[in-house]
């Protein structure tokens, strides 16, 4: 849903760009132009929805106050995609929210049970192979282990790294 929303809005504030743009005879450098894009177009474009939101938040209320229709109604529509992806963020952080509720409430318990049921497994299965007289490493074959990342070690062979050069 962010990322639609992220879409429509670019998709409008690239409408608004073009309609400005025409409106001040293609002068990027006019003051009426330079009041929406302080930054290239391109800039605001690859902004994410959150901070697109925040740089066009001011926009509908001046885009309704110029005296071209064609801005004054895309002054209207921003000021509803900007509700719009108002709404949408604040869904993404009550998601969020939720998924963190979640996880410390029923993810993280279920680990620690799931962790202490294997301790307890470990230790019988220990016990068991000393009365059995099984290898001391006989109970950690029951259990997956994962395989250590290892950085490489430096050789005595290899050549020490050369000092940054300025």
């Amino acid at each position: 849903a962010v990322d639609a929303e992220d879409e429509a809005l670019d998709a409008l504030v690239d409408e608004i760009e073009g309609s400005l743009y025409a409106t001040v005879n293609r002068d990027r450098a006019d003051p009426r132009y330079r009041r929406y894009f302080k930054r290239p177009r391109n800039e605001v474009l690859r902004q994410a929805l959150e901070s697109e939101l925040e740089t066009v938040r001011d926009w509908p209320k001046s885009l309704k106050s110029e005296p071209e229709a064609e801005l004054q109604a895309l002054g209207k529509q921003l000021e509803r995609r900007i509700a719009s992806g108002d709404a949408t963020v604040a869904e993404r952080r009550t998601a969020a929210a939720t998924r963190a509720d979640h996880r410390v409430r029923d993810i993280l318990p279920f680990i620690d049970a799931v962790n202490g049921a294997r301790q307890l497994l470990y230790g019988a299965l220990v016990t068991r192979g000393q009365k059995e007289g099984l290898h001391k490493s006989w109970a950690e074959g029951f259990f997956r282990k994962r395989p250590v990342k290892r950085t490489p070690e430096a050789t005595p062979d290899a050549p020490a790294s050369a000092p940054p050069t300025a």
